[in-house]
C-alpha cells in the first residue's frame, strides 16, 4: 500500500534525525566536560553522589546541552544509556556513552528509535483498521473529537487507548509528539 511505504519512509528519516540529533547531544556533553575540566568519571561521581545514576538526574544534564530537549528524545537517550535496563545508569554505561565512536552511536540510536517508532506505527495502524471497521474516517474522528478545532491530547489519548488499553503514559505521550 503505497500510504504505508510513505509513512515508513517518513519514519526512517525521523530515526535518521533522532539519531543525529542524539550523536550530536552526545559530543554536547563531551566539550561540556573538557571546556570544566571533566572526565565521564568524575562527572558521573558528581551527579550520583555515590550511588548510580537516576534518570531525572541524567535528564537535567541533558538539558545543561539542550534546554529545548524534547522529553521524547529524553527518553530514547535514557534507555540508550540504560543497557541494562534496570532504571539507573552505573558507571560502566555513563562512561560507556563517551567511549563509542559516532557511527557505533549513530547505528545503534537509528536500531533502538526504529524499533520504537515501529511500534508506533503499529497502533497507528490498529487504529486506522478500528476505524475502518466502525465505518469511520481519520477526519471524522478528528472532527468528533476536536469539534472543528485542533485536537487535544486528552482526546488524543483516549482514542490511543481505545486502540491499546495497556499502553503507558509514556508510550502516549511519545505518539502525541
Amino acid at each position: 500500500d503505497r500510504e504505508a511505504h510513505r509513512a515508513k519512509l517518513r519514519v526512517r528519516r525521523q530515526t535518521a534525525s533522532i539519531a543525529d540529533a542524539a550523536v550530536t547531544l552526545l559530543d554536547g556533553l563531551s566539550v561540556l566536560m573538557k571546556k570544566n575540566g571533566q572526565t565521564p568519571q568524575s562527572l558521573y561521581d558528581a551527579l550520583g553522589s555515590g550511588s548510580d545514576l537516576r534518570r531525572e538526574d541524567f535528564c537535567e544534564l541533558l538539558k545543561v546541552v539542550d534546554p529545548a530537549i524534547a522529553n521524547h528524545d529524553q527518553k530514547i537517550l535514557w534507555e540508550y544509556a540504560d543497557e541494562n535496563g534496570d532504571g539507573s545508569l552505573s558507571s560502566e554505561e555513563f562512561c560507556g556513552l563517551f567511549e563509542r565512536d559516532r557511527e557505533a552511536h549513530r547505528a545503534k540510536l537509528r536500531r533502538q528509535t526504529g524499533r520504537y517508532l515501529d511500534s508506533a506505527m503499529e497502533i497507528i495502524a490498529r487504529l486506522k483498521d478500528l476505524l475502518k471497521q466502525n465505518g469511520q474516517t481519520p477526519e471524522g474522528v478528528h472532527s468528533a473529537l476536536g469539534g472543528g478545532a485542533a485536537l487535544q491530547r486528552e482526546d488524543f489519548c483516549k482514542l490511543l487507548l481505545a486502540v491499546d488499553p495497556e499502553l503507558s503514559d509514556q508510550d502516549q505521550s511519545a505518539l502525541w509528539e
